[in-house]
């Protein structure tokens, strides 16, 4: 072989690999979209809408990062105890917080879908089974 044919093996090796490599992305299908745009593009929101979407999303971030707070406080009150017996250690304010996390997403999603037309509510309505999959995703394997 002569050196313009190794080099033309080794150019078109490196075009196809370019290729493929490249092309794989869209093999996978696409990346996973924010919540936040999911359910804007799932619902049609109408810009008023997504302002309003924003509002909420801003209120809800609010709330949940508070009680966040406060329950790492109340963990860090039960990790003190830990010379205690765990029949002694008391986990009702911890549940109550949990509790109360658990309430304030389903209240976002109900205002979420107050905000939707009834054509709107209607596709809420079917993707409400999914929301747990959209929201609330595990870490990244």
């Amino acid at each position: 072989m002569n050196k313009n044919k190794i080099y033309l093996i080794i150019i078109v090796a490196l075009v196809l690999s370019h290729i493929v490599l490249f092309s794989l992305p869209l093999i996978n299908g696409p990346k996973n979209e924010r919540p936040k745009q999911a359910i804007i593009r799932e619902l049609a929101l109408s810009k008023e809408q997504i302002v309003a979407y924003e509002q909420l999303i801003d209120e809800h971030k609010d709330k949940v990062q508070e009680l966040r707070a406060q329950m790492k406080k109340e963990r860090g009150f039960k990790y003190k105890d830990l010379t205690l017996p765990d029949s002694l250690i008391n986990f009702d304010r911890l549940s109550t917080l949990l509790l109360q996390l658990e309430r304030v997403h389903i209240r976002h999603f109900m205002a979420i879908r107050a905000l939707c037309s009834s054509t709107q509510q209607k596709k809420f309505d079917a993707l409400a089974p999914r929301l747990n999959e959209i929201f609330f995703k595990g870490p990244k394997k």
